[in-house]
């Protein structure tokens, strides 16, 4: 996978059950933009890079316009990896986040930590 996202400009996932997926996660450490459906869970931090890059699941049809919209500047599209480059880098949580995260992504509650 890691040959694949390294190569890639953009990682487009579109699955609508997928929780947090690993390629999300591994997507910006390649240097690829991701591109994913909103159900994703993924973490704010991510999202906040480019909100656009998340689309819900009843405008999948977007996903055209979001890449055409990232290929028509390449300074900024240049940018935009670099920050989803550097968002692996910058996240460290607190146990309780990480537990929040992974109860919103796959419904479980815990009482341990």
């Amino acid at each position: 996978m890691k040959v694949f996202l390294t190569a890639s400009q953009f990682h487009i996932a579109l699955s609508a059950s997928d929780g947090i997926p690993a390629s999300l996660l591994a997507a910006p450490l390649c240097g690829a933009i991701p591109i994913q459906f909103d159900t994703a869970c993924p973490p704010n931090s991510l999202v906040e890079i480019s909100p656009e890059n998340f689309v819900s699941t009843e405008n999948w049809g977007q996903i055209g316009e979001v890449l055409f919209g990232l290929g028509a500047d390449p300074k900024s599209l240049q940018l935009l990896s670099a920050n989803f480059t550097e968002w692996p880098g910058k996240q460290v949580i607190e146990p309780e986040e990480f537990q929040s995260i992974i109860s919103k992504a796959y419904g479980i509650v815990s009482t341990c930590l």
